[in-house]
């Protein structure tokens, strides 16, 4: 199984801009969660963020393919690669995604 953390790292703005130039902070990850073949493979989640955004694992049997983006209202994909269990165990793994 796979979860996605998304560490939003955004603020609101400076109490000193008028309300109408605070813009609205968001990221958003879908889906937040995978189940992933155990023979291997490739997967993608999308992001959605008003900041540009960096995403990373410590696992070292997934590697990230797109592992940045710049703020975009519409969906990103960032692709990921996984090797296959041969470890006969269960496993899982956490993709954090943090808006800079």
């Amino acid at each position: 199984m796979l979860a996605i953390l998304a560490a939003a790292g955004l603020f609101m703005g400076s109490c000193s801009q008028p309300e109408s130039e605070v813009k609205e902070s968001y990221l958003e990850v879908s889906p937040q969660s995978l189940v992933l073949d155990p023979q291997g493979g490739q997967e993608s989640v999308s992001i959605r963020s008003s900041a540009d955004w960096l995403i990373r694992t410590d696992d070292s049997w997934v590697k990230v393919t797109t592992a940045s983006g710049k703020a975009s209202s519409e969906n990103v994909k960032a692709n990921f690669t996984f090797e296959a269990n041969t470890t006969g165990s269960a496993r899982e793994t956490r993709l954090v995604v943090k808006a800079m």
